[in-house]
């Protein structure tokens, strides 16, 4: 099973290097616009989503932050910039970006960022399915399995 990389950059050129270093490893979607975002995440939710910034521009990341982080579990989303923007980098911070890569980078250093995305988000969906199975287990109803009302070895006085 692949994991799902959400890429988000508005270069044709840079998706298409993208795509021929990231095919053969992950299932690849790509975006020119963060506008496009929302549609992606309603189609198929990514497991991480890489954004790579040329001009920065704070809504736009605002956008791709509340789009990953109102999933349940969160999708880690690895930050790709430019230049060496103080702004952004605070910003990317106080909203938890998962890792904000600066350029120019090692390849590898990308690689690894992403491996440990991956690894984060599976930990995120497993700890989600516990509390999940916790909840079923401490809701009666759920355990059960039965609508809300009376349990199953309840009996109403008037029937």
């Amino acid at each position: 099973m692949y994991n799902r990389l959400l890429i988000i950059d508005s270069e044709k050129f840079d998706r298409e290097i993208a795509r021929k270093i990231f095919s053969g490893k992950y299932k690849l979607d790509f975006v020119a616009s963060v506008l496009d975002v929302n549609y992606k995440f309603m189609v198929s939710e990514p497991d991480v989503v890489l954004y790579e910034m040329r001009v920065p521009n704070i809504d736009d990341l605002a956008d791709v932050i509340i789009n990953t982080q109102s999933k349940n579990p969160p999708v880690p989303l690895v930050l790709i910039i430019s230049e060496n923007s103080i702004e952004i980098e605070t910003f990317a911070r106080i909203y938890k970006v998962f890792y904000c890569l600066i350029r120019p980078f090692n390849l590898k250093e990308l690689w690894n960022v992403l491996e440990s995305a991956f690894i984060y988000r599976k930990r995120l969906k497993l700890e989600h399915n516990i509390d999940n199975d916790k909840n079923k287990l401490s809701n009666p109803v759920l355990k059960y399995n039965v609508k809300p009302g009376l349990l199953p070895e309840e009996k109403s006085i008037y029937m």
